[in-house]
């Protein structure tokens, strides 16, 4: 009886919801007539300068009761695509989508997503406030 229900279960096809994480790297060039770098973020933050002439984000996303094609399916969708706003001196980062909303999953509920964002900014810039960052005089 065993093996017939293994049998019978590989006939209908599932999706198998869990804990679901990717993490992905965007490396912007930080010109010299960038002399203000400012962010705009909701999510859990993580600022650290380093030794480097670029800035590097590491965007870490973690769902629970979601799939990795839903996971794909929202990163090709534009859901954590960044939108860095130029206007020399200053540089903002920030989503494009700045309030994502409710993942809500038809037969499952919701997803519950969390977002981490490790922001490594160049050590020419020093901290002048809370979410700025200030190039140091040559």
């Amino acid at each position: 009886m065993k093996n017939l229900l293994f049998f019978l279960s590989g006939l209908f096809p599932f999706q198998a919801f869990g804990q679901i994480q990717q993490t992905f790297h965007e490396v912007m060039e930080v010109s010299d007539s960038v002399e203000i770098i400012t962010y705009e973020f909701y999510d859990s933050l993580e600022v650290k300068a380093w030794p480097n002439n670029n800035l590097m984000m590491e965007i870490i996303v973690s769902h629970t009761n979601s799939t990795d094609p839903l996971m794909k399916a929202l990163f090709k969708g534009g859901r954590y695509a960044l939108k860095p706003e130029k206007n020399l001196p200053n540089l903002k980062l920030r989503f494009k989508l700045r309030h994502r909303g409710i993942i809500d999953v038809p037969g499952r509920g919701t997803v519950d997503e969390k977002v981490m964002i490790r922001l490594f900014i160049p050590d020419s810039f020093v901290e002048s406030k809370p979410g700025e960052w200030t190039r140091k005089p040559k």
